[in-house]
């Protein structure tokens, strides 16, 4: 047992006055937002790996062809993250430890790869090239900066097979415009929706993986 762990001169609100309180909802909203889109990639990934061994079952006792979708064995399903932050970092996690998402099937792109030593240490390659990362993956998730975002589009839409699909995280970059950025049509973009009467849900002492196993919050993550 922590004898620190409800020390009120450690938590977070000790040190803010009164007057801005009012504002400490966000901190809340923010760890709420983060397990969310965590536990929403994750199911994602989830379905997609499902779909495809149901239909790779299907084409083995048909013999027949269904599409690229099926082009690949669920063993093979292969993610990219590009992006290494927080969020990035929290997705991969969550997508290994949760998901259907072997070490050898998860890549990261980022400028500062030495900054995800533990990650890598669990078998995850991380290295900065964009467009290799999107050729080779069937799903990339986006968790970049909106500055960022633009850049990163010239880098990589050329490499993008018609079959990937993009999961954008960028909030601040419309569905439209970046469909017009990456040419490319399979976009998902989430959109989210809070209420601040549901800040004390999402366990402020547990991390994203230990809160998506509380039922209470797994519950609270869906749409």
């Amino acid at each position: 047992m922590d004898m620190l762990q409800d020390l009120e001169s450690l938590q977070f609100e000790y040190g803010v006055p009164e007057e801005d309180r009012i504002w400490l909802y966000l901190q809340g909203r923010s760890r709420g937002l983060m397990i969310e889109a965590c536990a929403h990639a994750t199911f994602f990934c989830k379905l997609l790996y499902n779909l495809r061994a149901s239909l790779n079952k299907n084409q083995s006792s048909r013999h027949l062809s269904i599409g690229s979708l099926n082009s690949a064995t669920p063993e093979e399903f292969k993610v990219g993250i590009i992006g290494g932050g927080h969020l990035g970092k929290q997705l991969a996690g969550t997508l290994l430890q949760l998901g259907p998402i072997p070490a050898e099937s998860l890549r990261i792109s980022t400028r500062r790869p030495e900054t995800l030593g533990e990650l890598q240490k669990l078998g995850i390659k991380c290295f900065y090239h964009n467009a290799d990362l999107v050729s080779w993956a069937d799903v990339i998730f986006l968790c970049c900066l909106p500055s960022q975002l633009p850049n990163i589009c010239v880098e990589i839409y050329t490499s993008l097979e018609k079959a990937s699909i993009v999961y954008s995280f960028v909030a601040a970059i419309p569905l439209p415009r970046l469909k017009l950025l990456l040419n490319h049509t399979n976009i998902l973009r989430p959109q989210y929706q809070y209420d601040e009467d549901s800040v004390s849900v999402w366990g402020a002492n547990k991390g994203v993986i230990a809160a998506l196993q509380d039922p209470t919050i797994l519950q609270a993550t869906c749409p």
